[in-house]
């Protein structure tokens, strides 16, 4: 039963953090920057993101906290957590993937989105293109990180 509660909760987080992605990257951010200004879709987009990264945020935290409780309860109930074992390789595999996409979505949060809303501010110009440009790139190659963990996870 708290097996299922833990997986269960995994797989939430999962979603939330994948469906915001999927939200922003095909939903707002092209119908946004298609139809405000730069001045004006920095305005939104701040509000936006700062309920989008407290969603984030702690679906990561509930992913690795029920990550950490599944693992360890799956090692100890199949004996599987040995290194050489093709189960262990793959959820290796896995978790690169898992700190890589953290680690580019706290630099989009916290370094790229700051500095284009710096830029947007003076309005539209080449510059601002090129970063928008460099952050739609980072979230599509977010998102189909997260695809491929979760194609990952359906293989353990």
């Amino acid at each position: 039963m708290l097996h299922s509660l833990i997986k269960w909760i995994h797989l939430l987080a999962t979603i939330a953090w994948i469906g915001s992605m999927f939200a922003n990257f095909f939903i707002y951010m092209p119908v946004i920057t298609k139809n405000l200004d730069p001045p004006a879709a920095v305005k939104l987009l701040r509000g936006a993101m700062k309920r989008t990264r407290i969603a984030v945020y702690f679906s990561i935290g509930l992913l690795m906290l029920s990550g950490v409780m599944l693992v360890s309860m799956y090692g100890m109930e199949s004996g599987r957590m040995n290194v050489g074992d093709a189960w262990f390789l793959f959820f290796l595999g896995k978790m690169f993937l898992v700190v890589l996409m953290v680690l580019l979505s706290l630099f989009a949060f916290e370094v790229l989105a700051p500095r284009i809303a710096r830029q947007a501010e003076e309005g539209a110009s080449a510059r601002l293109n090129r970063m928008q440009r460099k952050q739609r790139v980072m979230a599509l190659t977010v998102f189909v990180l997260g695809l491929v963990i979760v194609l990952f996870s359906s293989a353990l």
